[in-house]
Formats: C-alpha cells, structure tokens, sequence
C-alpha cells in the first residue's frame, strides 16, 4: 500500500491543505498553492515521469519525482474490550514515514495522519482509491488557530470544566478529522388522505350555535429530496457526530487526496446498503409533513393514511470535515 507526502516543489517540504486561506501551505519557505496549481504540476512530473522511464530503460539516472511513496503492511493484536473482558482482534495497518524512516501504526480505517516523530503529514492513497474513493469532500473552512480560539471562548464560558480539559496540552494537541458518509438523494412520490374540520361558533338571542363542517382532504406530491447524510465508520461516536450537523454540504467540492494532507482522516467500514431502510423511513415522514403542511388552514385535520407511490434513493460517499 503506497503511502504519499505531498511535497512543495520549491523546497521539497512537507505541504499541507490551510483551511484559513482555501490552499496548501508549506511550513519551511511559506509558499502557497491552489488545487489548480497542484494539478499543474503533477500533470507535468506525470510527464517527466513518462520520460523518466523510458531514459530508465536505456540504465541513466534521473531526478526524483517530488511526491514521496513509502509501503505499508497489516499487523493484528489483540485487544481486551472493557465491557466484556474478552479478547478480540485488531488489525491496525504499518506503514513508513518516507520522510524520516520511522514505523507507524494507525486503525484499519485510517486513510490520512501524521508522522508522530517528525510530524510529517501522510495518506495512505491506496485506502482511497477504486469503490473507496469519495466522491466529494467538504473541505476545512477556519484553520487550527481559530479552533482553538473558538473552543477557549466556549470553554470559558462554562463552569466547573476540569482543568485538564482545557490545559495548553489539550488545546494543542487539537486535531482536524475527516470523516466519512454516505449522501442519499431521493426521489418520492406520495399520497395523502385526510379529514379536515372547521368548527364556527357564535351566540344568537342568548342561544349558543356551534357548526363544523367536515371535509374530505386529498393532496398528491413529488419530491426530491438530497443530501441525506449517514455516517459511515462503526467506531465513531454517534452522539458526538450528530451534534455538528447539518453540514453545508452546497460548499462541497470533488474529491481530491490533497486535501486531507494536514489531517487525520477516517475511510468507511459500513456500506450503503446498511443505510436504505433507515433513510427511506425518514424521507417517508419528511414527505408526510410536507404534505400534511398543505393541507390548508383547517380546526383540526386527522390523516386517514399516506400512500408512497415511489421512493428512490441514490446514494453518493462524501467526506466531511470535523474538529
């Protein structure tokens, strides 16, 4: 499995994705570069490369192409689970730092991280390409000093937080992740049957009047409905998870390994066919309110039933951002 530093082709540092100024950064000269740029470049050491080879086959020597590769290998040990007690599995994936050479352990699931003896920004490119590739990625929109300067804001606002909680350390140590789900477009079309009331009342020579008037209510509608987003990776804490959405998902961008240079990014171990059921039920009562909100200005209205003619739904996979 290859493992890619992206590097700056003026100085040959390590270049990460800034998410305060939308392009990669190197942190030894400080020159920047948009994807554009980037795309530039690797079209043209692509082409140096081509010529690399065939020189190569005639035994002369050329430069090094300016993106590093390293190879990985799988290791398993075991684990003790805290609930149960037993012993389970692990596979964790080993790779090395094409930078300084050190052996690294990260998750199976683990597609982009850091080198933890000389911090160098890697991803394993081979965890994202092929039916692991995402379609989309939703890109990092403040870098880590404004995080930290947000979080130390909102901490200071609490009390009786734990001091460890937001120590120097901790606030350091603050990461950017990616994490990975699946985006569900949907397309329904339903009926809705319903009885709606309206009920007059007035008063007449000291006599009390109540009229209602029932009513027979039908409403028909198609919908699409996009971006119904499920989150993909079985370790992630769902509470955690949901409490950051929705994303702005109309900001989101094609897929590209660049961006992920910087930070740790998680790649999906749950399918979308494990999603369907759930994401068709709640597009079903998404549709139903729709409806049942146009049902007009009535005293009161009981549903007699929904009727869902069609629902369909295509799902694409999506990266998104997380602090």
């Amino acid at each position: 499995m290859g493992v890619i530093t992206y590097k700056c082709p003026n100085c040959g540092g390590g270049l990460t994705f800034n998410a305060d100024i939308q392009k990669y950064r190197c942190e030894y000269c400080l020159s920047e570069f948009s994807q554009e740029e980037l795309d530039e470049i690797e079209k043209k050491e692509l082409e140096k490369a081509e010529k690399r080879a065939e020189i190569q086959e005639n035994n002369v020597l050329t430069e090094d192409v300016p993106v590093e590769t390293s190879g990985t290998q799988a290791v398993q040990t075991e684990d003790v689970s805290e609930n149960t007690g037993r012993k389970k599995t692990v596979t964790s994936i080993m790779y090395i730092c094409p930078s300084c050479g050190a052996q690294i352990v990260t998750d199976e699931t683990t597609a982009a991280s850091f080198c933890y003896y000389c911090h160098n920004p890697v991803v394993l490119e081979e965890k994202l390409r092929g039916e692991f590739k995402p379609d989309y990625i939703l890109p990092f929109q403040i870098d880590k000093k404004k995080a930290q300067e947000i979080f130390t804001q909102w901490v200071g606002r609490k009390k009786f937080v734990p001091d460890y909680f937001f120590s120097p350390r901790q606030i350091e140590s603050m990461t950017g992740v990616y994490f990975p789900y699946w985006l569900y477009s949907c397309k329904v079309k339903g009926d809705l049957q319903a009885e709606g009331k309206t009920v007059r009342t007035w008063e007449t020579a000291g006599m009390r009047y109540t009229e209602t008037k029932v009513y027979d209510i039908q409403r028909q509608g198609d919908m699409n409905v996009d971006s119904v987003a499920r989150n993909a990776l079985k370790k992630a804490n769902r509470k955690l998870i949901d409490g950051v959405l929705p994303y702005r998902l109309n900001e989101k961008k094609e897929f590209s390994m660049g961006y992920l240079s910087g930070f740790v990014a998680e790649n999906r171990d749950m399918e979308k066919d494990g999603f369907v059921n759930e994401v068709k039920e709640e597009v079903r009562q998404f549709a139903l309110s729709s409806l049942s909100s146009q049902t007009g200005n009535y005293s009161s209205v009981q549903s007699g039933g929904y009727y869902r003619r069609d629902l369909g739904c295509c799902p694409s996979s999506c990266m998104d951002s997380n602090l």
